[in-house]
């Protein structure tokens, strides 16, 4: 009815509440801003750099790709970052670019493509000493609740940090791409 129209009325953030600062109510967060967390989060973020060769009417050639990676931990003798399966199939040579754009060779873990997800190393003596880098403080996925504010923090194409912003949509969700079935996944 038109009365309920008139009566219906959405909340606004005040113009002080910077960047989504909000979020330090809502979710009990230690950051004040979305901003205050790519900065955090953003050193835990590499750049997948790899390389392939191939051939073409009997021309070699070496194609080069880029992908986004977050270091997620560390042991005595390498470090261990996760990323998409797809961003190392079939690759002949894979190096990261940590955020102060020092380089490493990283080898392929392991990886399960059924999940579209892949670990890589970095051996720990192969990484400058003066590399700028941390280890992603990881969350408990079955914590998560639809509605929740959601940041993505990656590094689009390798052109340094890119972030953005949106809610858990839904969560158990099902997609199918190339005949391959991706479960349990986060929207």
């Amino acid at each position: 009815s038109e009365e309920s129209k008139e009566d219906f009325q959405l909340t606004q953030a005040s113009q002080n509440e910077d960047n989504m600062g909000y979020l330090q109510q809502v979710q009990n967060s230690e950051y004040a801003s979305v901003s205050d967390i790519a900065e955090d989060v953003g050193q835990s973020v590499v750049t997948i750099i790899v390389t392939t060769d191939y051939t073409d009417y009997f021309m070699e050639y070496t194609g080069e790709s880029l992908g986004s990676g977050i270091i997620i931990g560390v042991n005595e003798t390498e470090l261990l970052i996760v990323t998409n399966a797809h961003v190392v199939e079939d690759v002949d040579d894979t190096r990261i670019t940590f955020y102060d754009g020092s380089e490493v060779a990283v080898n392929i873990k392991g990886k399960k493509s059924e999940y579209d997800l892949a670990v890589l190393s970095a051996k720990l003596s192969d990484i400058p000493n003066d590399a700028i880098y941390s280890i992603a403080n990881i969350g408990d996925s079955n914590e998560i609740k639809v509605g929740q504010a959601a940041i993505a923090v990656g590094n689009s194409m390798g052109y340094g940090i890119s972030v953005t912003t949106g809610c858990i949509g839904a969560l158990n969700k099902t997609v199918t791409v190339d005949s391959i079935s991706y479960k349990n996944l986060i929207q």
